[in-house]
């Protein structure tokens, strides 16, 4: 019964690590908005028209096209689920041209959309700050509160299996130590996991917390770069292609842009992948730093926030394996010591 108490703990830390995970963007987006709160402007977004992509499994996503402050953006009004358009022609039967929508504007945010979200323009509610306030708090309780709960239940529950274990066994020890002679023989002892095996596994779970760290430091840093750097036009030059010994091929985009001062640079992405896009001419948006504009980057998914997560997602679960590797060889050591043995 204990073992299996700490088996669904054990499990529930699992359970905790995905449901975080599941908000960590939403979360980064609240923060991203907190973060750049001055720089937002009341305006009115006028919408021009809309758009509509169907993805491959279901993950279809759409938008409008509309002008504020003499400037092109997209933006994204808040809907709940059940109200999503189906089609370019819904989204547009409910925002037809011409519409007028009060708006927060922050001409200096990432023009990407993360998780549905557009940040440079924002739809204006009643409170809205306010309500920003209660979702920040909210979506930090569930990204950061579940896995520190579950992992210190887990380890209660673990101590106290093998403070339990521990008496148990010195309990047998000493009805043995007592034990007259002549008793029957007993079967020989199974041979246990050997102690290499728990330190391997402490070892593989030491790797995967500083993966998982040092990813988490990398998204924090990614954060902070995003709303810090400035952005330019660039355009895509070439693609250079790799190829590896397994014969897989990634492309490695290579764009040119022009910062504030007039100098030009030209910089080859430091990630590649075999599902780019990319092609010759393609206009693109650059994030670069102001203070060292070597440091730049493609706005995109993939190239901004994709490797961090990977990182994460990578640690996470290389430590969890070895966290349950652990908890099932030192099930089996259990038991194997409570197995009658010959004296």
């Amino acid at each position: 019964m204990r073992k299996s108490i700490q088996f669904l703990c054990g499990v529930a830390v699992f359970a905790a690590f995905g449901f975080s995970w599941l908000w960590t963007l939403p979360f980064v987006n609240r923060v991203t908005i907190h973060q750049g709160r001055e720089k937002y402007r009341p305006g009115t977004y006028l919408v021009t028209g809309a758009e509509y992509h169907r993805g491959d499994e279901g993950d279809d996503s759409w938008w409008l096209t509309g002008t504020i402050a003499s400037h092109e953006e997209r933006f994204i009004p808040r809907v709940s689920k059940g109200q999503r358009p189906r089609n370019q022609e819904e989204v547009l039967a409910r925002f037809p041209k011409g519409t007028k929508i009060d708006v927060f504007y922050n001409p200096d945010a990432t023009e990407m959309i993360v998780q549905d979200e557009t940040l440079r323009v924002i739809e204006a509610t009643p409170n809205f700050w306010q309500e920003e306030a209660r979702r920040q708090r909210s979506l930090g309780q569930r990204v950061l509160v579940p896995v520190p709960l579950a992992l210190a239940l887990y380890l209660t529950v673990r101590y106290a299996n093998r403070r339990h274990a521990r008496l148990q066994r010195q309990s047998v020890a000493t009805q043995e130590s007592v034990s007259v002679s002549g008793s029957p023989t007993l079967p020989n002892r199974p041979k246990t996991p050997s102690q290499s095996v728990f330190l391997m596994g402490r070892a593989f779970v030491l790797i995967g917390t500083l993966i998982a760290v040092v990813g988490a430091v990398w998204l924090l840093h990614t954060c902070w770069f995003v709303s810090h750097a400035a952005r330019a036009a660039g355009i895509i030059v070439q693609l250079d292609v790799s190829t590896d010994s397994e014969g897989g091929t990634s492309y490695y985009p290579v764009f040119s842009f022009t910062d504030t001062n007039g100098s030009t640079f030209t910089r080859r992405s430091e990630i590649g992948s075999g599902y780019f896009k990319f092609n010759p001419g393609d206009k693109v948006s650059i994030l670069y730093s102001l203070e060292n504009p070597e440091k730049c980057n493609i706005e995109t998914f993939v190239t901004v926030w994709m490797p961090p997560l990977i990182a994460i997602g990578f640690g996470t679960l290389f430590g969890g394996f070895a966290v349950l590797w652990m908890t099932l060889a030192r099930r089996v050591k259990v038991l194997v010591e409570e197995t009658p043995h010959a004296g």
